[in-house]
């Protein structure tokens, strides 16, 4: 028996699999790619949004009577929305290490929210921290833009006293 080197590329970094490298493994859904990167879903984090969607179902029945069944698949929206912003912060992490020149090699989203992970570290403490940083520029982006494009309304039959417009003074 011999042993045969590990695979490497022509940096010399040392290619090892990982458990979701061959399809997702056994605790994982590998759902695709996001520019060439494999991107898993972690079952921990499908049980989460069915969870949360049975669990709001309710309160999209008490805003919305008469939807019906339908308010599990409005309230499947919840945890859905959630693991895309999850999914854009990732994405910020991935291009923010290509242009730093570190080679992005799989997205993770998981229960807890997502990994970018990567074949090494960053170079430069510098650069490190523009990686560390860019997922958390991308989720204030979509914070803010969510803010700016609210109607400032609110779902019909939800209680008055969540309008700020209903306070009153008792004075």
């Amino acid at each position: 028996m011999h042993n045969a080197a590990p695979p490497h590329d022509e940096s010399g970094v040392v290619a090892v699999p990982g458990p979701s490298d061959s399809g997702g493994g056994a605790s994982g859904l590998r759902l695709g790619r996001l520019f060439g990167v494999p991107l898993d879903v972690q079952w921990s984090a499908v049980v989460m949004a069915v969870f949360t969607g049975i669990v709001f179902a309710p309160m999209v029945r008490w805003w919305f009577p008469g939807i019906g069944i339908f308010a599990y698949v409005l309230a499947l929206l919840v945890p859905g929305i959630l693991m895309v912003s999850v999914l854009a912060h990732e994405l910020g992490h991935l291009l923010a290490g290509r242009a730093c020149g570190v080679r992005p090699t799989r997205i993770s989203l998981d229960i807890l929210g997502g990994v970018t992970h990567f074949d090494r570290d960053a170079d430069t403490p510098g650069r490190e921290a523009v990686i560390a940083a860019s997922g958390p520029v991308v989720s204030a982006l979509l914070a803010a833009s969510g803010t700016r494009s609210s109607p400032g309304g609110r779902p019909k039959g939800s209680p008055e006293r969540w309008s700020s417009s209903s306070r009153s003074s008792t004075s």
